[in-house]
């Protein structure tokens, strides 16, 4: 909806934040998958764990053998569900950082439409382009805050 044209002063920040986004982007897609692989592994040991006693009852595997089996599958087990934990709480703060880009992204945008709403409105009196200037003046101070927040949010959640 809100669409500036940059000037040429603003362009590596804003050319920073479009690379900052895409990195970010990039490494939740990266961190997706092996949410994916570690939600299958997770599935795969908890299938062996539950068949290992069935083979120790019915004789097709000895007691040792079911018991250090169950053993090592559990262990392995526990590892994945904290590496998936740990990945969850780094997709979080990805996630999180992505928005707070996002926001800051869409204030300055409106904020360079401002600008040039403003030129023309020195060029000649428009109603129009005065409704526009509040209208984005409004959105500027509205996401501006949003951004505040979830830039604070995620710096307390690192905190923590």
């Amino acid at each position: 909806m809100l669409q500036g044209h940059g000037n040429r002063k603003e362009a590596p920040a804003v050319t920073q934040m479009n690379r900052a986004m895409a990195a970010l982007k990039l490494s939740l897609a990266e961190m997706r998958a092996r949410n994916d692989q570690l939600k299958a592994l997770i599935r795969q040991f908890e299938t062996q764990l539950k068949r290992i006693p069935r083979q120790a009852m019915y004789g097709r595997a000895p007691l040792n053998l079911a018991l250090g089996s169950m053993a090592e599958i559990e262990e392995r087990l526990l590892h994945s569900q904290t590496q998936r934990r740990h990945l969850l709480t780094i997709m979080e703060q990805a996630r999180l950082e992505l928005e707070a880009l996002v926001l800051v992204q869409r204030v300055e945008s409106a904020r360079e439409q401002l600008v040039q709403l403003r030129k023309q409105l020195i060029d000649d009196t428009n109603e129009d382009a005065q409704s526009e200037i509040i209208r984005l003046e409004t959105y500027i101070a509205q996401y501006s805050k949003q951004a505040e927040r979830a830039i604070t949010n995620g710096l307390t959640q690192r905190a923590t």
